[in-house]
């Protein structure tokens, strides 16, 4: 059986309840923080001001911390680090699940191995990082880097401020970007991208909207929107030679052989 140690105990004959000032600890746990600083447990250590430790090598030395679990530390102002061997390091941050990291302020870190270093982030998953404030990264090795960036999916990289990246390798690079799919990159600010493998060069750097089609040994296009005078461009050989088969409205082109010319038309199916 454990044994509580206690400071001070006040006892009254009246109707008030009995009151416990300073600290109250098992016996191997240390409270020494001060204004009802609490440790329970075992190995538990709560050093700071009205802080609380309770589970099994837990430490909360921040004021008014809270550890849990097994072997977490918060040691923010306000924090809490729960589940085993989190880390609540940010003023009012909050850790939870397996070997999580919350260092800036009004962070949140949850999942495995995820860690938040922005003020205000959000970092949930597996090994998923919000390197900026005010950014959220989740799934699977995701990752933000700039202020108001979104990165979920698998492996995603939200590196342009405000940008977004989803799927699968995508990366959002240019300031308040969207890239979606699989193994897309954004080449401008402001820019959509969606589709698998898409063309990067320099010519791509005034489309809005951008379809890729391509594969990792040769990035390209289906299809590209720019602005101002550009209008779009389409790579035609993605299109059938024939409308046999298709469905109304959708694109085909006659080839180069059909009649009266060789021109290779573009044309609706009706």
């Amino acid at each position: 059986m454990s044994t509580l140690k206690v400071n001070t105990i006040q006892s009254f004959t009246d109707a008030d309840p009995v009151t416990i000032n300073d600290k109250l600890q098992h016996a191997n746990s240390s409270a020494t923080g001060g204004g009802g600083t609490r440790a329970f447990g075992a190995a538990t250590t709560a050093s700071a001001f009205g802080s609380h430790a309770e589970g099994y090598g837990t430490n909360a030395s921040g004021n008014y911390s809270h550890a849990e679990g097994n072997q977490t530390i918060a040691s923010g102002i306000a924090s809490h680090a729960e589940g085993r061997s989190t880390k609540a390091n940010g003023n009012q941050s909050h850790a939870e699940g397996f070997f999580t990291t919350a260092h800036g302020i009004y962070s949140h870190a949850e999942g495995r191995d995820t860690s938040t270093t922005g003020s205000y982030s959000h970092a949930e998953g597996y090994a998923s990082r919000a390197s900026a404030s005010y950014s959220h990264a989740e799934g699977l090795l995701t990752e933000t880097k700039e202020w108001y960036a979104h990165s979920e999916g698998d492996r995603t990289l939200a590196s342009g401020r405000a940008s977004h990246a989803e799927g699968y390798s995508t990366v959002a690079s240019n300031d308040f970007s969207h890239a979606e799919g699989s193994n897309t990159q954004t080449t401008a600010n402001y820019q959509h991208v969606q589709g698998i493998y898409n063309a990067t060069g320099s010519s791509t750097n005034t489309a809005v909207m951008i379809i890729g089609n391509g594969s990792a040994s040769a990035r390209k296009n289906l299809i590209e929107f720019h602005s101002g005078s550009v209008g779009f461009t389409l790579d035609i050989t993605a299109l059938p030679t024939s409308g046999v088969g298709l469905s109304t409205g959708q694109l085909y082109r006659t080839g180069s052989s059909g009649a009266p010319s060789t021109f290779d038309e573009i044309r609706i199916k009706v």
